[in-house]
């Protein structure tokens, strides 16, 4: 098992969580990076890592767009 990291502000970690569980990633710890970011940190199968970064290009692209 590896550990991911994914450092984001804090109004985008709803939806981090809840596309990381869609995909199956349910052993998340966060953490306060600062007063306005957050570490999200998981859990996985060095197989799976891939899998992480499309969901958070995706998701960047979606926050991009919404702005």
């Amino acid at each position: 098992m590896k550990k991911v990291g994914i450092v984001c502000d804090n109004y985008k970690v709803p939806k981090f969580r809840e596309e990381l569980n869609k995909a199956g990633f349910n052993d998340i710890a966060e953490s306060s990076v600062t007063m306005h970011s957050k570490l999200l940190k998981i859990q996985t199968p060095a197989d799976r890592i891939p899998d992480v970064k499309r969901i958070c290009q995706l998701l960047e692209l979606h926050f991009k767009h919404s702005n």
